[in-house]
Parts: C-alpha cells; structure tokens; sequence
C-alpha cells in the first residue's frame, strides 16, 4: 500500500517528570531502545521508505537519535510542527511514539487493504494501539484488531511495566540489541554490546543489560529487572523489580525494589514517590555512556524523603 507515514514524537507528559524532561515521551527507553526507534523500526519491517516525525520541542533530540534515516533503509525528515505540507491528500499512516507495542504495522496494512471505510484504526485487546490509516476523501471509520499487547506510556508505573512486560516477552517481535544468556534453570540475561556483566549476577528472573554498562560481580540481579546503557552499578547492590535510566551511577551497597532509578532520584514505581538522593556517590550520572567516571547529580524535579529502600 502507498502511504505517508508519520510519527507523531512530541507528547509531553509532566507525570514522568524528570525522566522525559527536555527528551518528551517518546525518548524514553524500552529495553535499551527510545520508543521512538522502536516505532522506526516497525515502520522499516513493513516495507515503508519515507517517514515524518513530528518532534514538537523535542525536535533536536528526535533528529539526533535518528539522523537521516538510512541505517534502517529509510528517508527520516524531523520537523517541529503539525502542519507541515505532507499533510495533504495522501493516504496517510500515523503512529504514536508513546505507546509500547510490538510491531504491528505490516499486519495492519495487510488488513487495511481489504477495507473499504476512510479513517482505519488499530486495536489490540480493546486498547488502541496508536496507530491510524487516513484515506482522505473516503468516508466512514472502522476497526482493525490484532491479537497483540500494547501499553500507553503515561505515568512512571505505565513506564516501568512497559519495560517488564517486553522483559517478559509480551511485545513480540521487537528487535532488541544484546546477546541472551540463558541457564538451566531458564533464567536469562541479556547483555548489550560492550556491557561487563556476570552471568551469576542474575539470581533468578529475567535482566536487560545495556551496551557498555558495568555490574560489579557481587551484585545481584532478581526478578525482572532493565540496566539501561552506559550505567554502572557497584559492588553490594541489590535490584529487584526495577529499571535503571542510561547513565545512572549506583553505589555500593543500594537495595532497590520496584523502582525506576535515574541519577540522583528514585522513584516507586506504584505509588510515583520521588525520592532525592543528593549524594552523587550513592545515584549519579556516569560522566560518559561509553566510560567509568566519576558521577554527578542532575535530578532536578523532586520530592520526598531519602531512603536506600523502594518497595
């Protein structure tokens, strides 16, 4: 099917604050990737070439995560506004950047064709799953439902089950970068490339490591648990249940549980408590994704009280 696609990326949500500040929703990573490159990519798996974002105030953060396009085979323009001239008379494929969900883009068009109404909306378990066919001047409106899941990222807990749903494979499909280490016990962890981390680190569960992230050998990993790239994670920690932002510094000796982790805060992930931590050597920023060094805090949005526990 010939269609313009677009990529609606400049939502910005206040309740995930300060995870998505000055990045907006669709930055935000889902196993090791921005959801916006995950909807990139969707788009490429299902044979589409020219693709619009539309990136709000988060434009120069949109255009410097996908450059021109071409290392997914794809024309990528990064503009600012909704009103850019290619909303025209072209049939028009839009998809949202905020929400979790495995590829669905080509079972979608391939039920799209037999369809004859103008506007073609996707659902998946009675969600709508953000993405919608236009056919200008064709009336009427319908359905399409795939048996998949999808989840709208609008809140930290939206966020971090998200996250230990694709953990547990609840977004099939999705390409994710790392190499799966499983034992006999079927417990897996996936490191990315780069990454220094033990196999006997993960107690039990299933753990996402991304590329040149550092996990000290007595650490442990249980439950589900996402590391974002370039973290480093020191000796004594324990992580159960949680997510760790890209760059985040965790000290010696942290017990997190069911929480999201970011330089200089956590925060619970079911009750959205943020908790500063104001001393960068306990939850820092890494000076570079790709090296160690020495962290510092950029929290900025907080409130609170400060514990080494998150239940």
């Amino acid at each position: 099917m010939d269609v313009t696609a677009v990529i609606l990326a400049d939502q910005a949500d206040p309740s995930l604050s300060p995870l998505n500040d000055g990045i907006g929703v669709a930055m935000l990573p889902l196993l090791g990737k921005p959801l916006l490159v995950h909807a990139v990519e969707d788009l490429a798996q299902a044979g589409l070439k020219q693709v619009l974002v539309v990136a709000g105030s988060f434009t120069p953060a949109a255009a410097r995560c996908l450059g021109d396009g071409r290392r997914w085979g794809l024309e990528i323009r990064v503009v600012e506004g909704r009103d850019d001239e290619t909303w025209s008379d072209h049939p028009l494929l839009v998809v949202r950047a905020d929400i979790a969900r495995p590829p669905l883009v080509r079972a979608f068009l391939d039920q799209a064709v037999q369809a004859s109404q103008g506007r073609l909306r996707a659902v998946a378990n009675g969600m709508e799953c953000g993405i919608d066919l236009w056919r200008p001047g064709v009336s009427g409106m319908a359905e399409i439902h795939l048996n998949e899941e999808c989840r709208l990222v609008d809140g930290f807990s939206a966020f971090h089950q998200a996250n230990m749903d694709a953990l547990d494979g609840r977004f099939g499909g999705l390409l994710i970068d790392g190499r799966a280490i499983v034992d006999e016990d079927g417990d897996e962890l996936i490191a990315g490339r780069g990454s220094r981390v033990e196999a006997s680190s993960l107690l039990r569960g299933r753990a996402y490591v991304g590329a040149f992230t550092r996990i000290a050998s007595s650490s442990h990993l249980i439950g589900r648990v996402v590391i974002g790239e370039g973290a480093v994670i020191e000796p004594g920690t324990r992580i159960e249940n949680s997510i760790v932002m890209p760059g985040t510094y965790v000290g010696a000796g942290l017990d997190v549980r069911g929480a999201i982790v970011a330089p200089g805060c956590l925060i619970a992930a079911e009750t959205a408590i943020v908790t500063e931590i104001a001393d960068p050597f306990l939850l820092g920023r890494v000076s570079s994704p790709k090296e160690d060094g020495i962290p510092h805090n950029f929290c900025r949005k907080l409130s609170g009280w400060a514990t080494k526990v998150v239940s």
